[in-house]
């Protein structure tokens, strides 16, 4: 008993630490916000000028941009624009095209490309397409005194392309390269302006960015802590200290098993918080047993690396409001393979398996004075749950009144210990009541030790219990009966519609026809009888409709509405406080629910009395039968007996009748 003291103390002292923690974590984050909303506010001011001046020039960018693309189709007039005149600070630049015999194509470009080692991406920018250059260019004063660069004359189109793919934005090598062109040959005034206005944007950019960047990196923490105070990223943001934050583990895994033995396999998983999930087979020895399969041959696993399977992205934490309002459907998944709560992370869509599902991965966070993942489960195919170790679940309410007072006394390990030894041994009788407690497998964890003692001391009720029966979840359950039925006759009717020919669907109409034209001449005889007796049943229908009609009446003048809800209501709170403590539902208290759990329970009662009436019926038939055949037996060989006795006599007057008719004629 004073082992099972001193680790349970262990246990307390831990999840009271996990708390304290906790406490600090949503502390810090609080504290944060004040500060980081006052960086934002400094960070926007400062990046406020440069903004305004890029959003005036991108407009008057996109108004040449227009009347540049309508000159270079042929839509408007063009004016060549003023050439400057050549000086020291301008330079050619010669791309070399694909054939050997063509002559370079020349440019004119800023002489600083060379000095800033940014020629290259001139040369991708103007040079474009590789069907015409061959990737050598030069900057220098003429085609005899030239540098020359290698460049990628595809650089332009694999942009486009990586833009299509969200890989890259739009205008990289622009901005690389617009800084050094100038006006030359071929220009427009319009292509001047653009020119101007496309370089007075870059220099803004360029003077911009370390404010920018402060700018961006301040609003992205501040996005995170308002994440985080919105309860996305749990109870009142204390699991923020894990955003941008990887954990992995490395564990043994059962896979399959060989006519020789089990297969097990090393697998990694990773979870970035919170942003992607994912699993990947380490590669180790090669296991010889499980080399050899069914059949007698070797198959050696191959020694490269895995495919890295992806797990899910992020969804959010899986409370019970998100629950019920995410169909399991919508995530790829057939049904929920956990249980909601405001300490569960749920990462889905990941990868896809047979069937049509994908990949999930829900995140069980336990208590833990660190962040840690401890292990995952598959506990279905495609389907992961991964302990994670953290203060946040660390919560001392939720263990027993008597051991949660104990551990939050300021008392040292030996004196917690003598606490927890002297109410072991009083709760000795409840603890022990439902068989004996394995105590090496109750004390390994604060979960597993928490649940069993609230079971055992029936504590377990820590909030409102659940409704028995509720409206809402009878029409989510009818719905959901509704669509499973639709589903399985919609399957029904195609598998039988694939199974059977067509000459069978003909046959089917044939005999249909048939056994309407037999049944013809037995029907038409028939059907006015049929008619007077549907009219019947339908005055008898009315008459009970009336009587009916006449009871409500009579019973709305003894009792009113009210009355008989007040009534049902004080019924249920009898029978509630009848219960015993520790149940997991309690009789609901709201008029539709009483009243959908009424129906619940005469529909119960009359699916049972049904199978006892069919039972009974099958008993019945089946006694009678076998007593009948043994009692009866005697009297059924006397009626044989006399059966042709009573013929012959039945036969002599018919005799005698003939001997008549035959002497008159």
């Amino acid at each position: 008993m004073s082992s099972i003291a001193a680790r349970l103390a262990l246990l307390l002292r831990e999840v009271r630490r996990g708390e304290q923690l906790a406490v600090s974590i949503v502390g810090e984050l609080h504290e944060r916000l004040g500060p980081l909303q006052a960086a934002v506010d400094e960070a926007e001011a400062v990046a406020k000028p440069y903004m305004e001046s890029a959003k005036t020039v991108q407009k008057t960018l996109q108004s040449l941009m227009k009347k540049r693309q309508k000159e270079h189709s042929g839509k408007a007039k063009a004016t060549p624009a003023e050439v400057p005149p050549p000086d020291d600070s301008i330079t050619g630049l010669f791309c070399f095209p694909a054939g050997q015999e063509a002559e370079p194509e020349a440019f004119s470009v800023n002489a600083s490309c060379l000095t800033d080692e940014a020629c290259t991406y001139v040369c991708s920018y103007l040079c474009s397409d590789s069907r015409r250059f061959n990737g050598i260019c030069g900057v220098g004063a003429s085609v005899d005194e030239i540098v020359k660069f290698s460049f990628d004359p595809d650089a332009k189109r694999r942009e486009a392309m990586m833009v299509q793919n969200g890989q890259a934005q739009e205008g990289e090598l622009e901005e690389l390269a617009i800084e050094y062109l100038v006006v030359s040959e071929g220009f427009s005034t319009t292509d001047a302006k653009w020119l101007e206005q496309r370089q007075k944007l870059a220099h803004i950019g360029k003077i911009a960015a370390e404010a920018m960047n402060n700018l961006r990196t301040v609003q992205a923490a501040s996005d995170l802590l308002k994440m985080a105070t919105s309860g996305k990223l749990g109870p009142e943001g204390v699991y923020h200290d894990l955003y941008d934050q990887c954990l992995n583990v490395t564990q043994d895994q059962y896979v399959g098993t060989t006519a020789v033995r089990e297969q097990w396999h090393s697998f990694q998983y990773k979870i970035c918080f919170f942003q992607h999930a994912s699993q990947q087979e380490v590669p180790g020895d090669v296991d010889q047993a499980a080399v050899w399969d069914e059949s007698g041959s070797s198959s050696a696993p191959a020694e490269d690396a895995k495919e890295v399977m992806n797990l899910g992205h992020p969804v959010g934490m899986m409370t019970e409001t998100a629950f019920r309002s995410i169909p399991p459907s919508q995530l790829g998944l057939e049904a929920f393979f956990f249980e909601p709560s405001d300490h569960l992370f749920l990462f889905a869509g990941g990868g896809q398996c047979p069937g049509g599902v994908h990949r999930a991965l829900a995140v069980q966070f336990v208590c833990g004075k660190q962040a840690a993942l401890t292990r995952v489960r598959e506990v279905r195919m495609c389907a992961y749950v991964a302990e994670v170790s953290h203060p946040g679940p660390c919560d001392l309410d939720v263990w027993p009144s008597a051991l949660r007072d104990l551990a939050r006394e300021d008392s040292s390990q030996s004196d917690l210990e003598a606490s927890i030894l002297s109410w072991l041994q009083k709760s000795r009788g409840k603890l022990s009541g439902n068989g004996r407690i394995d105590w090496v497998q109750t004390l390994k964890t604060p979960e597993a030790a928490r649940h069993l003692l609230l079971a055992r001391l029936a504590e377990g009720q820590t909030g409102p219990v659940v409704p028995l029966v509720t409206l809402e979840d009878a029409s989510h359950a009818l719905r959901a009966s509704i669509l499973l039925l639709q589903d399985i006759a919609r399957g029904t009717s195609k598998a039988v519609a694939d199974a059977l020919p067509a000459e069978a669907w003909m046959f089917q109409e044939k005999a249909r026809e048939a056994a309407a034209d037999l049944l013809a001449p037995v029907v038409e005889p028939v059907a006015p009888y049929v008619a007077a007796s549907v009219a019947r049943m339908e005055e008898m229908g009315s008459m009970l409709m009336q009587v009916m009609t006449s009871a409500t009446a009579s019973v709305s003048t003894a009792a009113t509405e009210a009355q008989m809800i007040s009534y049902c209501l004080g019924q249920a709170q009898d029978f509630q406080r009848q219960r015993p403590t520790g149940r997991r539902f309690r009789v609901p208290d709201e008029p539709e629910d009483l009243l959908v759990m009424s129906g619940y329970l005469v529909l119960v009662h009359l699916l049972l009395l049904y199978s006892a009436r069919m039972l009974f019926g099958i008993v019945y038939r089946c006694l009678r039968r076998c007593c009948c055949c043994r009692c009866s037996a005697p009297h059924r060989r006397a009626a044989a007996a006399r059966e042709p006795q009573s013929l012959n006599e039945a036969a002599e007057p018919a005799e005698e009748q003939q001997d008549l008719v035959d002497g008159s004629s």
